[in-house]
């Protein structure tokens, strides 16, 4: 699960400033369009700031920004998986002036996965999946399984996986230079006494992230890039976690498996303070949860093990309805969006599907080179909703491929990597993990 950043509108108020002999200010607007640099596509949901202050562009890519001083101002754009941008504009008095920006897609990404040469493996990709490079040494890394990971920037990315079982520690790692050096966060994770295993991992910010831990109703959280790490909750009504997201860092999700064997969210308005239940029906979908998506403030889908539908609510939870179940015939273990309409969403047996009418019909876009008996460890796509990597293991589980695709999957490459490692888990900047 991927933690998606957010900058909500805010408005600006301004003070009349009272005295004849004191300056009055000036104010003006901006407006523009926001486009990926690449595609020349219009970018949704950048936040256009201008001091603590923001908007956010539509669908089409479009904004309005009333309210700013007048004269030469700095306006920043930012969205997860973009280069932040800063434009200068002259802003008259009374006026608006035009104020258009190009992001730059990041193209880094992460996979992780299995031991090989007594530690476990990191690989890191700078061009969108293409190519795949080792990061790492014994030293930095332990002789244990990696199974999860979460890109929140080029620069900052956190992994999880098995426990160190020759230090005794879970096993949580973290960097902040790119990979170039990765350090143990994880002493302090524990149940009792015990080092736990990492089900799910979202970074909510620069230094904060939230994991659950495996077969438990554990959450811990760090704010200090997980130096140390508190005991979030205990849930009464979710028997074992398996799935976290969160668009803002403050509204939190975490979902799983009920005592009862449905599927269950806790869900956090106040980045962990308080939390409520959401049951979601069986009507809906059936069996432990295993992947969240958040598409906007209210719009959330989840699929679930044992289950060949996906459950949509567009009220933050408190109704639900099922959709694809007719076009999919699997369990089905992870999903990511693009927008409300375009969708991606992989089960068991190599099935991968794709639509671009929130879930009214599928494509099935496995990899056709690959077998059937090949299967889908995990997937994630950049913010461009083109550009993406999945990976696929054979029958052994021991042999991994990754394939890249920059036509939203309908066409696959192979990826170049240095070796056939086991492969676990894929996640880019601004992806879904």
């Amino acid at each position: 699960m991927k933690y998606i950043f957010r900058v909500f509108a805010a408005v600006v108020v301004s003070a009349a400033i009272v005295g004849c002999k004191l300056p009055q200010t000036g104010w003006g607007g901006v407006e523009g369009m926001v486009t990926d640099m690449e595609l020349d596509s219009p970018v949704f949901s950048v936040a256009v700031s201008y001091g603590d202050s923001s908007v956010l562009t539509d669908m089409q890519g479009l904004y309005r920004f009333d309210s700013i001083p007048s004269g030469y101002q700095g306006i920043k754009f930012r969205k997860d998986g973009y280069k932040d941008t800063v434009v200068f504009v002259d802003v008259p008095i009374g006026g608006l002036a035009h104020c258009s920006a190009q992001l730059r897609l990041i193209r880094t990404g992460w996979a992780v996965g299995g031991i090989d040469s007594n530690f476990g493996t990191i690989l890191v990709t700078d061009d969108g999946g293409r190519s795949w490079l080792r990061q790492g040494s014994s030293k930095m890394i332990p002789e244990t399984k990696l199974t999860h990971v979460c890109a929140y920037s080029d620069r900052i990315c956190w992994v999880a996986g098995e426990p160190d079982i020759l230090r005794g520690n879970t096993t949580v790692l973290f960097t902040d230079d790119g990979g170039v050096t990765w350090n143990s966060r994880g002493t302090s994770i524990q149940a009792g006494s015990e080092p736990v295993s990492i089900e799910a991992i979202c970074a909510l910010g620069p230094k904060s992230c939230i994991v659950a831990a495996k077969d438990t109703s554990l959450l811990f959280i760090t704010t200090n890039s997980g130096t140390s790490w508190k005991n979030l909750r205990i849930s009464g009504m979710v028997k074992s976690y398996s799935a976290i997201a969160s668009i803002d860092g403050v509204n939190i999700w975490c979902g799983g498996e009920t005592h009862e064997g449905g599927a269950g969210i806790d869900y956090s308005s106040d980045a962990g303070n308080t939390w409520e239940f959401i049951s979601v029906p069986s009507s809906a979908v059936s069996g432990r949860i295993t992947d969240i998506a958040v598409i906007n403030d209210d719009m959330l889908v989840v699929c679930a093990q044992g289950s060949s539908s996906l459950a949509v609510s567009h009220d933050r939870g408190k109704s639900w309805s099922s959709v694809g179940g007719s076009s999919i015939s699997s369990s089905l273990y992870s999903i990511h969006v693009h927008d409300e309409n375009v969708w991606w969403v992989s089960g068991d047996g190599g099935q991968f599907f794709y639509t671009t009418n929130a879930a009214d019909s599928f494509a099935n876009i496995f990899p056709k080179s690959e077998s059937s008996s090949s299967s889908i460890s995990s997937f994630s796509f950049l913010k461009n909703g083109k550009s993406g990597a999945v990976v696929i293991t054979d029958a052994t589980g021991l042999s991994s491929k990754i394939y890249y695709t920059d036509a939203s999957g309908m066409v696959w490459e192979e990826a170049s990597i240095p070796y056939a490692f086991e492969l676990l888990d894929v996640d880019f900047v601004g992806g879904s993990n």
